[in-house]
């Protein structure tokens, strides 16, 4: 375990990710036990205002929403997706994209850990793009939001989860369907 004075200097020097996860895992553990870290989590805060960085605060907003606000695997609501901390992590966003458009959500649950999708991860997502079979899509059904793999065949259209565990969901008995948005992206972290 760092010094007080150790960990200041390691937030110093620490990359916007670094902070943001650590920020979000002390805010998280602290709720969880009752007894967060205050001072740490008082270090990453100041390192944040000293160096005009939103990661700080990203981390608080993630872990309000993940303590307050969960929906069937993804958490509500969704907030505008903002290149910051995450701009060299993830993949390209496709050119015919307006990021202004794009929008983020904390992804919950293992139902598609097997295409690389852990809980914890976010998903960079843009609402109302059409989707073609093989997309990973966030759907809304009896208005919850899920997220799976829309499958178009021959006997009908699928919701498929990456994940053994959970059968394809046939789309005609779902009573209120409808594709809510297509996933363009993953931001890492979570718990892989």
């Amino acid at each position: 375990m760092m010094t007080k004075a150790e960990f200041r200097d390691w937030a110093a020097m620490a990359p916007d990710a670094d902070i943001y996860r650590l920020s979000r895992k002390y805010l998280l553990g602290g709720a969880e036990s009752g007894r967060p870290d205050i001072e740490r989590l008082e270090i990453l805060s100041r390192e944040c205002l000293q160096r005009g960085s939103d990661a700080f605060e990203n981390a608080k907003e993630d872990a309000e929403y993940i303590l307050t606000g969960t929906i069937l695997g993804l958490n509500a609501p969704l907030r505008p997706f903002r290149l910051s901390y995450s701009e060299t992590e993830m993949p390209g966003i496709p050119e015919n994209i307006n990021i202004s458009e794009l929008k983020e959500c904390m992804i919950y649950g293992d139902s598609m850990q097997g295409a690389g999708i852990f809980e914890g991860m976010k998903a960079i997502i843009a609402p109302g793009k059409k989707c073609k079979s093989g997309d990973i899509i966030i759907a809304e059904v009896d208005g919850r939001l899920f997220i799976k793999k829309y499958i178009v065949e021959r006997n009908g259209k699928y919701l498929v989860s990456e994940n053994r565990k959970y059968p394809p969901v046939p789309i005609e008995k779902c009573r209120n369907f409808r594709i809510f948005a297509k996933v363009i992206g993953i931001e890492p972290g979570g718990n892989q």
